[in-house]
This record gives C-alpha cells, structure tokens and sequence, in this order.
C-alpha cells in the first residue's frame, strides 16, 4: 500500500512536526510516504524530512505569474482546483494510494474551500483520510461541507466535539480517535536553569487566539495577571513555552513581550524552540510536572483542564473548533494522577468561548 500525506503546513508549526513524525511512524519502516509540505527548509531544519520523501508544494517563487493567475481565479470564481492543481499538481497525478490530509484543525481555518478541493481531486484516483482531525461545527450546516466529509473513505476526529458535529450531521465514515501526536515519544533535551532552581508552571499564548478575542488585549492582561499571581503567591517560576514559531503567528511575538515585563523578578524564561524539534518541547512540558496553561491545541490536549479558564484566558469567541473533550482520556489520566505519590497537582485547562 503507497501512502501520500498532504495539507502539512510546516514545522515551523511544531504541532503540525508532531502529526507527521507519530503518523509516518505508525505506517512504519518498511513503507516511504510521500510528503507534500508548505514548507520544505523548516522541516529539514527539524529532521523530519529523513522520515519519507518530502516534497514542497509549488508557491510564488518557482512560476510567478502561473501562481498569482491560480490565486486570482479562486478569489474572483471561489474554486481552488486551478490553484491546487498548480501547487500539488506532481502529488495529484498520484493513483491507487491511501492519501491522508494532515494539518490537524486545516477545516478550521479560513477558507475550507481549497480542502474540499483537494479532497476531491485525490479522491478521483485514490483513497482519502481526514486524518486527526478537528473540524468547526458550524461548517456542518453547509451541505458542501457535509457532502465533502463524506467522500473521504475515513476521518478521525481527535476530540468529540467534532465527532459529535460529524455523526450529528450523517457523517457515517467517522471515527473518534485520539490525536495522532499523543504517541509522539519525548526526547531529553537541556533545560534552561531556571527548570533546576524551582518548580516551574509553563505558559503559552498564541496569537491565533488573542486574534478572537472579543475585548482587545483580554489574553495578554489575563495571562499578565496569572503571571503575577504565580509570582506572588508562589515561589514557581514561569516558562513561556511557544507552539508556533514562524511569522505573524510565532508565539515568541506575545510571549517574549510579557517575559520582559517581568524578567526583574528573576523567575521567568522564554524557550526559545528555534533549534528544538516538537519531541524535544515535550520533554520541557514533562518537566512542569502538569501545571501548564496552554492555548494550542496539541498542547492544551495533552493536560488537563479545569472550568475555571475564563480566569485566565478572559472571555473569548469561540475558538475555531472549540473546546476540547477527552472524557475517558482525562478520567483515566486523573486516576494515574491519584495513584502517583507525591505527583504535583496539575492544573486542568479548558478553552471554553
């Protein structure tokens, strides 16, 4: 069986890295996915490009007027064929695979059009998978949308709330499985020295989210006055621990401005990932020992979640996909808690609008 992945977004996303490091890992050694990424140069800078064949998807650089004709089609007649056919037009000559779209919450961002696209053109010759997927549950009102999901020959949805959307909405081919990147394995990596002097409690904060915000600012001053709780009335110190690191939405932007507001204190540090591969990160999130609020989702699955988010996120519009739900997982990561001696008492974060 070939298998081809697509809708990778880059590691430069390190929770896109992890998706495709767990899910190339579970296809095993004995096969070489192809893997068809936006961004080639990060994805060697983190190694993953040894784990199959990695291809970039055509941009502006390699055709531009070929690129900008496809962009200006999609906006003026809303079909995104021509341009998928020019960014993915080697992968779209693929027949007789198991073509999985990756990316994780792709349906939730922007536009779905070009993913209904793509889903089509693969499918014509191939088998698709909506692999690990969150997906907005208001997109399911659209009849396109639902017409789409059901083409695929399989989704997994990696938290209920999108597999209850799906089912809701007739979406036979479903199934509630968790994020592929729950299996990424961690690897030890050097702590910054603040992780020796004391207990540690690891923040994030994303630009994507302060992005939905209903009052301007209400992420950053919520997650100023958490930080300064910590601070006064415990002697942990913080870690800004980012998810995102290219561009706009790079968590450095928010996370290293709050960090200079109170580097006096002399318990606070920013992970700087630039060089650390999403395994790596995990290996600082174990060190925290749980008590970490984070508004990504890969990492906000990964622990717990309490109620009480409003008192540290502030009131937020719903968040793309929306909160995230793993009964069984979290009762059962509760009792492992319990039965750990003298575990530290995690905090549970929740995302909810």
């Amino acid at each position: 069986m070939n298998y081809l992945l697509y809708g990778h977004g880059g590691s430069g996303n390190h929770g896109c890295e992890a998706i495709i490091r767990t899910t190339l890992a579970m296809i095993g050694d004995d096969q070489t996915p192809d893997v068809y990424t936006l961004d080639l140069a990060r994805d060697r800078k983190f190694g993953v490009d040894k784990l199959g064949r990695f291809h970039q998807n055509k941009g502006k650089s390699d055709n531009r007027a070929a690129y900008m004709l496809a962009k200006a089609v999609s906006r003026l007649t809303g079909s995104y064929d021509m341009f998928n056919r020019y960014a993915l037009g080697e992968a779209l000559r693929t027949k007789g695979a198991v073509c999985l779209a990756v990316g994780g919450d792709n349906y939730c961002n922007g536009e779905p059009g070009r993913h209904v696209s793509r889903n089509r053109l693969f499918s014509k010759n191939n088998k698709t998978v909506l692999w690990g997927c969150s997906v907005t549950p208001e997109l399911m009102q659209d009849p396109k949308i639902v017409e789409d999901m059901k083409r695929y020959s399989l989704i997994t949805a990696r938290e209920s709330l999108t597999y209850e959307a799906l089912t809701a909405a007739g979406v036979e081919n479903a199934r509630l499985i968790p994020d592929p990147a729950f299996t990424l394995q961690v690897t030890e990596t050097a702590l910054p020295d603040l992780f020796s002097e004391r207990d540690i409690v690891g923040i994030n904060i994303s630009p994507t989210v302060m992005k939905h915000e209903k009052d301007d600012g209400i992420l950053m001053q919520a997650a100023r006055e958490l930080v300064r709780s910590i601070l006064a009335q415990t002697d942990y110190g913080v870690a800004f621990i980012p998810h995102v690191i290219r561009g706009a939405n790079s968590d450095l932007i928010p996370m290293k401005k709050l960090n200079e507001e109170f580097k006096e204190s002399g318990r606070t540090v920013v992970v700087d990932e630039d060089e650390l591969q999403s395994a790596q990160i995990r290996d600082l999130e174990v060190q925290v020992y749980g008590r970490c609020a984070h508004s990504r989702k890969h990492r906000s699955l990964l622990l717990q979640r309490a109620h009480t988010c409003h008192r540290v996120f502030g009131e937020v519009k719903r968040d793309r996909a929306g909160p995230v739900r793993y009964r069984g997982e979290l009762r059962a990561a509760r009792r492992r808690d319990q039965r750990r001696e003298g575990a530290g008492r995690r905090i549970w974060m929740d995302r909810r609008p």
